[in-house]
């Protein structure tokens, strides 16, 4: 192999392993059950996300997906907006226990007290999540 074609390979192989560590600009969940913020239950929805954002939520079948778009089938699932847990004593735990809250859907927590300063140590956050 010559010099110029190992590094055609070489850079061929790092644009595919690049291309592969990239997150889809856009997810589409199709055929969920959304339950709502406000309570409401839209049964058999398609649901186009991009990026940080829900896009849009569509009657299933209806969502047209861009190119690139990830879709999970949600047939048998429910989607619901991330939950809250209002009364929490985190610095007594380790913060690897904070993976257990996304884990079961938890995505806010309000401290109730304890030594704040464990919690904004500059490690806590890292090693939540793995």
């Amino acid at each position: 192999m010559t010099g110029g074609s190992a590094r055609r390979l070489i850079l061929a192989a790092a644009a595919g392993l690049w291309a592969c560590a990239q997150p889809p600009s856009a997810v589409l969940i199709r055929d969920v059950t959304v339950i709502a913020g406000d309570g409401r239950v839209i049964p058999r929805a398609d649901v186009l996300v991009e990026g940080d954002r829900v896009a849009r939520i569509d009657s299933a079948s209806a969502a047209t997906a861009p190119a690139g778009t990830r879709v999970i089938d949600g047939s048998g699932r429910f989607l619901v907006p991330g939950l809250f847990e209002m009364h929490a004593h985190t610095s007594k735990t380790r913060a690897s226990a904070l993976g257990l809250y996304v884990a079961n859907g938890v995505t806010t927590i309000r401290d109730m007290g304890g030594d704040h300063e464990a919690g904004r140590a500059p490690h806590a956050d890292r090693r939540a999540l793995p």
